[in-house]
């Protein structure tokens, strides 16, 4: 009986959820048919029904789009006492190629949208007349045919019209195999193209190409928020704030092999120019006999990084023991490229008075500029080198005078005594005559024993304060230049020193040690612009961090340390 009741209830609300399934549908529409290649589309895909947390499958527009962003939103209505449910899809999507465009057809729960077409224009090229678009990218390169591991120099820039930019991102190609550094900070300037002014933004970036054959530089791109500015039109077609995404033209270039008649047994330099020079830490004219000295060799080359410049050798003489010292390489980075310069120091010896004969020293290298092989040279050198200060001169012997012709003669006279008294003088006097000259050898060793040692340690706490002064002169000169790679590599080294810090130390135990709050927001500055996701870092001054690191209090040296160094040069001037 009671079944029977509500059998017409049941089929009525079976009726009710047949009708909300078969009312189901998919729309899907674009907000444009015809865009420019590297411009966005709107894509929207609408449910007219409930999506009960189910998403569609856009997985077939990656044929020939891709997708940026997805956004989804629902609401529901009651009209009536009508139910109504909406749920929607918003996809930005950018054409991979230029044509027609077929978006196919998307299924969510049976149901299809229909495919829809759409017109990709090719980029035109920046500067063709008539180009009316306000935001382009181009690119360049130096030359079009370098050799192997020659620096290239590779050119974006950014032309943007009265328009604004929000949210860019900008990312530099990628290329495996080459060495790509960035020159210098980002240039900002104006420029017209075919009649219209333009704000350009340029990077400039060196690359190394580490292989022969042809080098593909990929497109740069430029992914920005872009809205037209309220008091210029440009070309007639206003921005509304939609994202769009620019790409430089694709570059290839020649990379030719290291020539057939580059000596195999050289390393290979190929560079603008490369000059050798030398300097010595005394005056050529003043060496001594086993006073050390130390000869630094520069190696200054234009057009190649520092990793790329060899170490000087300098080969064993005779007469003299050569030990070589770390060397040093830094890098000037401009808008022309990079130039760098290695410093070689030697620590010699002289072990013998005379003449000191320095083999000459000469590097071959390729001149880019003329296409041919060069050599730079240090030439040989002879130096004249004085005895040691420690040898004891020969004293000269007088001649005993000859005795006077007319000198009577003197008979001797014998005095009689035992014959054990004589010997006993004889052997007491030859006692006091070895300890006498032992003394006087023992008390010359020490002297001369104290002299080297004072020497050899005064030499080297000059060594030790020479490198020193150059690592505060390094790190000064980078702050100075605002270039936060090399002024991070160069601050532990001076803070150790100045610290008064031995042996090897971490920089966040420095910073703790120095106990600087100026210090630590300096460097959080400096880390911040280093490891900032989404680029290089861009508009750091050292002036901060070069003032915090010169109000710290140096550490004051032992008696002995203030002994040893009296008469060096400050290694902190100014500070």
């Amino acid at each position: 009986m009671v079944t029977t009741m509500f059998r017409p209830l049941f089929a009525l609300v079976a009726m009710i959820i047949s009708c909300q399934v078969l009312a189901v549908s998919v729309e899907a529409k674009l907000d444009t048919n015809r865009v420019a290649f590297g411009d966005t589309v709107e894509y929207t895909y609408t449910l007219n029904g409930r999506a009960f947390g189910k998403t569609p499958d856009f997985s077939p527009l990656e044929q020939d789009f891709e997708i940026l962003s997805k956004r989804q939103s629902a609401h529901t209505t009651l009209i009536n006492g009508e139910f109504t449910a909406y749920a929607s899809w918003v996809l930005a999507l950018i054409p991979k190629k230029s044509g027609t465009l077929t978006v196919p057809s998307i299924e969510f729960e049976g149901a299809l949208s229909q495919p829809l077409t759409l017109e990709v224009s090719a980029q035109n090229s920046p500067v063709t007349a008539g180009d009316n678009r306000a935001l382009f990218l181009d690119a360049a390169v130096s030359k079009s045919s370098v050799y192997v591991q020659e620096q290239l120099i590779y050119t974006i820039r950014v032309f943007k019209g009265p328009v604004d930019l929000y949210d860019t991102s900008f990312t530099a190609p990628k290329i495996d195999s080459a060495i790509m550094e960035q020159l210098g900070d980002r240039r900002q300037y104006r420029s017209t193209v075919n009649g219209r002014p333009f704000d350009v933004i340029e990077f400039k970036y060196a690359l190394f190409p580490q292989k022969s054959g042809e080098l593909l530089i990929p497109p740069a791109e430029l992914i920005a928020n872009v809205f037209q500015s309220r008091s210029q039109s440009f070309g007639g077609s206003p921005f509304n704030g939609k994202k769009v995404r620019r790409i430089s033209p694709q570059i290839q270039v020649e990379v030719k092999p290291i020539p057939a008649d580059y000596p195999t047994d050289q390393p290979w330099l190929p560079a603008k120019s490369l000059q050798l020079q030398e300097r010595w830490s005394e005056p050529l004219s003043q060496l001594k006999q086993g006073e050390p000295v130390t000869r630094s060799i520069v190696t200054e080359v234009d057009g190649l990084s520092p990793s790329q410049i060899p170490p000087i050798v300098i080969p064993d003489v005779a007469q003299a023991k050569i030990y070589p010292e770390e060397g040093d390489a830094v890098s000037a980075d401009t808008l022309e490229g990079l130039s760098s310069k290695r410093t070689d120091n030697f620590a010699i010896i002289p072990t013998q008075s005379g003449t000191l004969d320095l083999p000459a020293i000469r590097i071959n290298w390729w001149n880019v500029e003329t296409d041919s092989l060069q050599s730079a040279e240090l030439p040989a050198r002879s130096i004249r080198i004085a005895g040691s200060p420690q040898q004891t001169p020969t004293m000269p012997v007088t001649p005993p005078l000859p005795a006077a012709e007319t000198s009577p003669k003197v008979e001797p006279v014998t005095v009689s005594a035992p014959a054990s008294n004589n010997n006993t003088w004889f052997w007491l006097s030859l006692l006091f005559a070895l300890l006498w000259v032992a003394t006087l050898v023992s008390f010359g060793f020490y002297v001369w024993r104290q002299k080297r040692q004072q020497t050899s340690s005064h030499q080297e706490q000059t060594k030790t304060a020479a490198k020193q002064r150059l690592k505060w002169q390094q790190f000064e000169a980078m702050c100075k230049s605002n270039d936060p790679v090399l002024a991070r590599r160069y601050l532990p080294p001076v803070l150790q020193h100045r610290l008064g810090v031995t042996g090897q130390a971490a920089l966040s135990e420095l910073i703790r040690q120095a106990n600087s709050p100026t210090l630590e927001q300096a460097l959080a500055q400096l880390d911040a612009q280093l490891y900032k996701p989404g680029g290089e870092p861009q508009n750091w001054s050292g002036d901060a961090l070069l003032a915090a690191v010169k109000a710290i209090q140096p550490a004051k040296p032992n008696k002995g340390q203030q002994h040893s160094h009296q008469g060096l040069a400050p290694l902190y001037p100014g500070a």
